[in-house]
């Protein structure tokens, strides 16, 4: 079965399901597992690791500020330097490893 490339296929229970990128506000590393939070509030499990998954997702588009989280550049509203935190939309916040806190700013500023 041929995807499109806007869409991305992934593993649930005994079949598959394809979403849209743009749909997702966030990952979140599970041992094995990925959860992934969508833009409506809900969210999915799925039996993927979160760097598996993330090599899935369209480049640039996506970040990665921390071992266990990556994020829709989309969906960050600001950045606290103080306390390495991305405030989202929809009122969450996701560490930002020290290391990576001069990557994440650079990728922010490029444009979407």
């Amino acid at each position: 079965m041929y995807a499109s490339p806007l869409l991305i296929m992934l593993p649930f229970l005994d079949k598959r399901r394809t979403i849209q990128p743009d749909q997702i506000v966030r990952l979140e590393a599970q041992i094995n597992y990925t959860l992934i939070w969508f833009r409506d509030g809900s969210h999915l499990l799925v039996a993927l690791t979160l760097k598996r998954l993330f090599d899935r997702l369209p480049a640039g588009d996506f970040l990665r500020p921390h071992r266990k989280h990556v994020v829709n550049r989309r969906c960050v509203e600001s950045i606290s330097p103080i306390n390495y935190r991305l405030h989202l939309f929809t009122g969450e916040t996701v560490v930002v490893s020290r290391r990576k806190l001069a990557g994440v700013r650079r990728q922010m500023r490029q444009t979407v």
